[in-house]
């Protein structure tokens, strides 16, 4: 495997990794009946970055699924959708 693709790999698991760790912090919150607002920023920009990353390296349906994401998460951060288990359980199985 050459370097550049070394490297997009090794960044796709540092996003994914964000990804399992603010989805997992997301449910527990969601326990603790606390607000995940700073979970919901995390996953929103991990996915934001995914998005670029795989559209620039070519992955056209890993980059249109992180926009799918993307917007979930964006529709959250402005109230029109709720931050439940359901949201979090799918995060953590996106990863």
């Amino acid at each position: 495997m050459d370097e550049r693709n070394q490297r997009f790999l090794d960044e796709i698991r540092e996003l994914t990794e964000v990804v399992y760790r603010a989805a997992k912090s997301m449910k527990e919150n969601l326990t603790a009946e606390t607000d995940p607002v700073h979970d919901v920023q995390d996953l929103f920009r991990a996915f934001h970055s995914l998005k670029g990353l795989a559209g620039m390296g070519g992955y056209a349906n890993l980059s249109s699924f992180a926009h799918d994401v993307e917007d979930i998460l964006d529709r959250v951060r402005h109230g029109h959708l709720h931050a439940g288990m359901d949201l979090s359980d799918c995060m953590i199985l996106a990863t």
